[in-house]
Order: structure tokens, then C-alpha cells, then sequence
């Protein structure tokens, strides 16, 4: 199979063949792949479109860029989220910081945004905290490594 352009030569229309792309009854993915970066080098954007014509034309599907993905980790974020934009609308974490007195450790109201959304997340005891913010999706909105 041949990729071909149209040039005039002598006020005629002539075919010139651009590349040599061989059979596309068995095409596989690393073939098309590397046809296409090949297509790229000779700077058309209509050949590239040409050839995924005829690839369509011959029923050939294309992979979902999605399966191109790799998810190491995946969270909830759901319920933290959803109260960690309501606290930021009220600014709860500075208006905490402002009106308590800071004696060292974590920020204060960091660690009060935490407790809120534990106790409506996941009504737990004080001292079952941490173990659910180091299994929560929180520390990534709240910028704050697990409890300890």
C-alpha cells in the first residue's frame, strides 16, 4: 500500500508516492504508530488524515487513548472534598488561626478542618482521628501529612 500525493509536473496532475507503507490487513498498534511518526517527517497533515481513512475504510479500530493510562492509586474524594470547599468559603482554617493562640505544633485550624470533616465523613472517636485522615483523601486538599 502506498501513501500518495499530487504534484503538477508540466500542467499535469501526477501521483507521487510519499511512503511505502505495506500491508494494513495485519496492522498492529506499534505499526501504525510508527507509520504515522514517519508520515509526521514529511510534514503533510493530509497524509496522516489520508492514511487514517483508509485504516477506517478497512475496519480498522483505533485504541481509546484511556487505555493508554496507568492509575497507580485511586481515591474517594467525594464527601472530603465537597466539606473542604465549603470550609474554604468560609475560611475557616484562617479565621480559627486568628483567634486562637498559637503554642506551637500543627496548624491549629488545619487540624480543626480535619476534625470536622472526620466527624461528618466518618463519626469517630478522637483517638480513631488519625488512623482516618491516613486513609482519607484530605491530606491532599489540606496541604498536611497524616495525623500522628
Amino acid at each position: 500500500m502506498f501513501i500518495q500525493g499530487i504534484k503538477r509536473l508540466a500542467n499535469k496532475l501526477v501521483r507521487e508516492t510519499k511512503l511505502y507503507i505495506g500491508k494494513i490487513d495485519d496492522l498492529d498498534e506499534p505499526k501504525r504508530i510508527e507509520i504515522e511518526e514517519k508520515l509526521k517527517k514529511l510534514d503533510d497533515p493530509t497524509l496522516i488524515q489520508k492514511f487514517h481513512n483508509l485504516l477506517y475504510s478497512t475496519g480498522y479500530t483505533f485504541p481509546s487513548p484511556i487505555s493508554t493510562w496507568n492509575v497507580k492509586d485511586v481515591y474517594s474524594y467525594g464527601p472530603e472534598l465537597a466539606l473542604h470547599k465549603v470550609c474554604e468559603e468560609i475560611d475557616l482554617i484562617n479565621v480559627i488561626n486568628r483567634h486562637t493562640n498559637k503554642g506551637g505544633g500543627p496548624d491549629l485550624g488545619k487540624v480543626v478542618e480535619a476534625m470536622i470533616i472526620a466527624r461528618n465523613c466518618d463519626p469517630c472517636s478522637y483517638y480513631q482521628l488519625p488512623d482516618w485522615y491516613s486513609r482519607s483523601s484530605l491530606s491532599f486538599f489540606l496541604s498536611f501529612p497524616p495525623l500522628i
